[in-house]
């Protein structure tokens, strides 16, 4: 058995069964290792059904995380439920990317190495949480490791659970920038590998949180973690051009603020 990879879904059975887990199982990711976590028991039902009608082998689990159309309450779901190291992916998955040079990407062949990869580098910085570049754009990737307050989107991410309540999220939207702030502020560091990224049809794909999120709401979430973390977290009016409010991560404190251990541990590597 490998490590659990867990895949968060809402009313996204075609896209799942034609794209996210045929993309896992190619790349290496035993199913019985894969947990798809839904709301409701005749959801659940239908993502078998969809499962087997595609020729898929079924995952590990199908989990019931009675939390419907939810996003915070089924990621605090995993995160109660799970412990130790854990993948989560999100449903709208369709690659995952390695840096070759300024211009150029190819496909990560064998996800389960990427995953040791990760949760070692993170142990390494003393992280329980790690990710991978958010933009799949080479130009602006690196061939490095970034540990100072990043975006982890949850795209793909990696995960030490302990149980602790600052891996909880509060806020439907954001989430993930709110995820990015609590671990931060706990350990220190976050491990971002900014050589590997990925590709996700966020907003095109039926299902997901676009059925229950609004403008509005992404607005007051993005609001709200300026106003909650004011050093850390700041609304980015420059991005005018996007249809939804975005947040810029940036630790503003001034360095007898900061912890001295996580210092220690980035001028490690």
């Amino acid at each position: 058995m490998g490590v659990p990879v867990v895949v968060p879904s809402y009313r996204r059975e075609r896209c799942l069964t034609r794209k996210t887990l045929p993309l896992l199982y190619d790349r290496g990711v035993d199913p019985a290792d894969v947990t798809i976590v839904v709301g409701t028991g005749p959801e659940r039902d239908s993502y078998a059904e969809a499962i087997r009608d595609a020729g898929l082998r079924q995952p590990g689990q199908i989990a019931i995380s009675l939390a419907p159309g939810s996003i915070r309450d089924t990621r605090n779901f995993i995160a109660t439920t799970w412990r130790g190291e854990i993948i989560e992916v999100d449903d709208d998955l369709t690659d995952v990317m390695r840096y070759v040079d300024p211009k150029t990407t190819e496909p990560v062949k064998d996800l389960p190495a990427l995953f040791a990869e990760g949760f070692a580098v993170a142990r390494n910085v003393g992280a329980t949480l790690w990710g991978i570049y958010p933009v799949p754009n080479p130009y602006f990737m690196r061939p490095g490791v970034v540990t100072d307050l990043r975006y982890i989107e949850a795209g793909i991410f990696g995960t030490t659970l302990t149980g602790e309540p600052y891996q909880l999220v509060t806020l439907d939207d954001k989430e993930d920038y709110e995820r990015s702030i609590r671990h931060y502020l706990h350990d220190g560091v976050i491990a971002r590998i900014d050589w590997y990224t990925f590709r996700a049809n966020y907003y095109t794909e039926p299902g997901g949180l676009q059925e229950t999120r609004t403008p509005e709401r992404i607005d007051w979430s993005a609001r709200e973690l300026a106003r909650r973390y004011p050093d850390l977290a700041s609304v980015n009016t420059a991005k005018k051009s996007r249809p939804y409010t975005e947040v810029r991560l940036r630790d503003s404190r001034k360095p007898h603020e900061r912890d001295p251990l996580a210092d220690r541990r980035r001028a490690a590597l």
